[in-house]
């Protein structure tokens, strides 16, 4: 298009390179702060116009000119440049700055430079003829110390509010002001390689969390809600955010239902990692005995917050039944001798409203299994007693139970049996003796 670079603009372009300078008062992209992303917007399109061919979109090759300039033959040009860029991988993020750069490659007059830049509609294939529309004139770039060299526009009002507004391009142009356009000696032309330069320094916003648990039952915001059986309770989410430096940190509030102004928060420590479930535990005197609680938790990424996720909700039972079960048999009576060979039918009740089962064991204590366990990513199931080994469940809450048990072998037996609350409290042990007489041929 044009003729070659003198040594004398290469040169200043390897120093404007190597300084980095500041031209007109707007630095170059500076590298995103921590906890940052620094990234580059897509190009949809990026195009200039030439008024002596105003019916075409002019793909850049090696040099965008941008001014009046003169060809081979002499005859007068002028061009603006344009690109449109593609938002939509902001959508989700919040936009610290968003600065706009170029490398001019020559520049016909340094001390006099002024170049507009403007905000339009996204243009893919604009024209002279029919250039967009110019909306908002950021502001002018002014002359510079180091020229031909780098300049650059903040433009992050004009990026914040498009994602504001739910635009997923932004249109941007480069001009000289319109009563200096058409002097060739304001003329410049620009990178091409390097081009309109759409740097962005955002931050993916922590995610709400929606993977809740408190002492391993998963989120209930709907009655009836699981009873724990302890005053201090742990409370746990999966926290995910998509900016592997940053140092989250999880928080959680929980409060009586019917006094939802005394709120507790509780922060996590140590190292959380996106993905995983993280966990706290309810510090004593929060949480009261027969207590309902309501709980949520966000996420904090060292820069910004997450929304408080859904409302959870538990009661505290920590009073196991007091009396143990009582057994009785319709065909081993206690303390009896007894053929064997004939199962033994046994009934159990509770005086306790709200036992949901009853464990049984024959010659040694049972132990009922009210463990947490934890899974792929940390995820923590509380156990189901009523899936426990030698459990039958109550017919309703409080409710008796049934079961025909074989005595292991002939002679003494006992059988020992507890009630289970819903909490996973278990009462004090039952003992019903037996004697069987050895039946055996």
């Amino acid at each position: 298009m044009r003729r070659q670079l003198s040594s004398r603009f290469r040169a200043f372009t390897v120093l404007a390179v190597l300084a980095g300078t500041i031209v007109g008062g707007f630095a170059a992209a500076q590298p995103a702060a921590a906890g940052h992303n620094a990234e580059s917007a897509a190009w949809i399109s990026q195009r200039y116009t030439d008024s002596l061919d105003a019916h075409a979109s002019k793909v850049p090759d090696l040099e965008i000119p941008l001014g009046a300039w003169l060809d081979a033959d002499g005859k007068h040009h002028m061009s603006r440049v344009y690109a449109t860029y593609d938002l939509s991988g902001f959508a989700d993020k919040k936009i610290f700055t968003a600065s706009l750069s170029a490398h001019e490659q020559e520049a016909t007059d340094c001390a006099d430079r002024k170049v507009e830049v403007w905000i339009t509609p996204p243009a893919t294939d604009p024209t002279w003829a029919d250039p967009p529309a110019e909306r908002t004139l950021v502001g002018t770039i002014g002359g510079s110390q180091i020229c031909p060299g780098w300049f650059s526009m903040d433009i992050t009002t004009a990026a914040q509010l498009a994602l504001k507004a739910g635009q997923t391009k932004l249109g941007v142009e480069l001009r000289v002001p319109a009563d200096s356009e058409g002097d060739s000696k304001l003329g410049r032309w620009l990178n091409a390689q390097y081009g309109l330069q759409l740097r962005v320094d955002d931050n993916n916003l922590p995610e709400v969390p929606t993977q809740l648990y408190a002492g391993g039952h998963p989120c209930a915001n709907q009655a009836p809600f699981p009873y724990l059986p302890n005053r201090q309770p742990t409370l746990a989410a999966s926290f995910k955010d998509a900016n592997p430096d940053d140092t989250l940190t999880g928080s959680f509030v929980i409060w009586p239902i019917d006094s939802p102004d005394e709120r507790t928060t509780i922060n996590t420590t140590g190292y959380i990692r996106s993905g995983w479930v993280s966990a706290v535990t309810v510090p004593a005197g929060v949480v009261s005995d027969g207590g309902t609680y309501g709980w949520q938790s966000r996420l904090n990424d060292g820069t910004d917050t997450s929304d408080w996720s859904q409302t959870c909700y538990f009661s505290v039972d920590a009073t196991p039944p007091a009396s143990p079960p009582q057994v009785t048999s319709s065909n081993y009576p206690e303390d009896s001798y007894v053929d064997g060979g004939t199962p033994a039918h046994f009934t159990f009740t509770t005086n306790a409203t709200d036992v949901i089962g009853y464990q049984y064991s024959w010659n040694n204590y049972p132990g009922v299994d009210c463990l947490i366990s934890y899974g792929d990513y940390g995820v923590p199931t509380a156990s189901d007693p009523l899936k426990a080994p030698d459990v039958v469940p109550a017919d309703g809450l409080g409710g008796s139970a049934t079961v025909d048990l074989s005595p292991p072998w002939a002679g003494p037996n006992r059988l020992y049996v507890r009630s289970i609350d819903r909490a996973c409290n278990a009462s004090p042990t039952a003992e019903y003796d037996i004697m069987v007489r050895d039946t055996s041929p």
